[in-house]
């Protein structure tokens, strides 16, 4: 759901989870939806959840997850989620289903090029 918006351009959990309802029929075909959507306050619960209470996050703006290229020569990167917290910090957020080999060299390629 969260992709589908941002591909959409939805910069922010508000506009997430008004895609998400305009499109609930849509996402009713893949996604059980007998809960409905989840409200923009779920999406920064399910955030905070993971991140613990090191990080508090109030407030989110989804911004462009493609990481521009210094050099022909460079990598393109595509982070799953890229983040802003309400005090200007940067979030690279992945989604993995299992530990791919190599995933704290990319990390650190990805936070190094944010």
């Amino acid at each position: 759901m969260t992709i589908c918006a941002v591909i959409a351009g939805a910069d922010d959990f508000v506009a997430i989870a008004k895609f998400a309802n305009t499109m609930k029929e849509w996402f009713a075909k893949f996604l059980d939806m007998t809960q409905g959507v989840p409200s923009h306050d779920r999406f920064n619960a399910i955030l905070n959840a993971i991140l613990g209470n090191e990080i508090h996050i109030t407030d989110v703006d989804i911004i462009n997850p493609i990481l521009g290229k210094e050099d022909n020569l460079d990598k393109l990167s595509i982070l799953d989620v890229s983040a802003r917290d309400s005090t200007g910090r940067l979030y690279d957020i992945e989604m993995q289903t299992s530990r791919p080999t190599g995933l704290s060299q990319r990390l650190a390629y990805y936070t190094a090029s944010m």
